[in-house]
């Protein structure tokens, strides 16, 4: 009460950005930038991929060309995750999948040659296909990474 007999009231207001936020302990990492989403297994679907993300709004999935995904289509490197919030994209992480180097959602020895021709600096791999193409997780491209390839893609090794 104040000394007019008056009320008064406070309350606290939080402020929750427009982010979009990795649920904890999945295994997936992102990039020292917080851009790419990585550690996601080939084959990994849009319905379950978005069950390990949170915001504040609606989470999408879109290829690499652009177009919206959903349901069982599987998510390739280069996918794009939109948080949309008043009907506009507040955030967006690209997703490199372990193993598909190229992009084309497929771990096949294609990636494993891409990975073969960066170690031989035979080609420059970017920031996103390396992410894919660490395979064994140890922040390095070598050509053990495109063996494992090799072995996901003949169906001899899963991540």
């Amino acid at each position: 009460t104040t000394a007019d007999g008056g009320f008064t009231a406070t309350c606290a207001v939080t402020v929750v950005p427009n982010k979009i936020e990795l649920k904890p302990g999945l295994g997936y990492k992102l990039n020292e930038s917080g851009t790419i989403v990585y550690n996601i297994k080939p084959e990994t679907k849009v319905s379950d991929l978005v069950k390990n993300f949170a915001g504040s709004g609606t989470i999408e999935v879109r290829n690499k060309d652009g177009v919206l995904l959903s349901g069982d289509k599987f998510v390739g490197t280069g996918a794009i995750i939109n948080l949309i919030a008043g009907g506009r994209v507040v955030d967006t992480l690209i997703v490199a999948v372990l193993g598909d180097v190229n992009g084309d959602g497929k771990v096949l020895a294609n990636d494993a040659r891409l990975v073969l021709r960066h170690v031989a600096k035979l080609g420059t791999l970017t920031e996103l296909q390396m992410l894919a193409g660490d395979t064994d997780g140890n922040k390095k491209i070598e050509a053990t990474d495109a063996r494992i390839i090799l072995r996901v893609a003949a169906k001899l090794h899963k991540f």
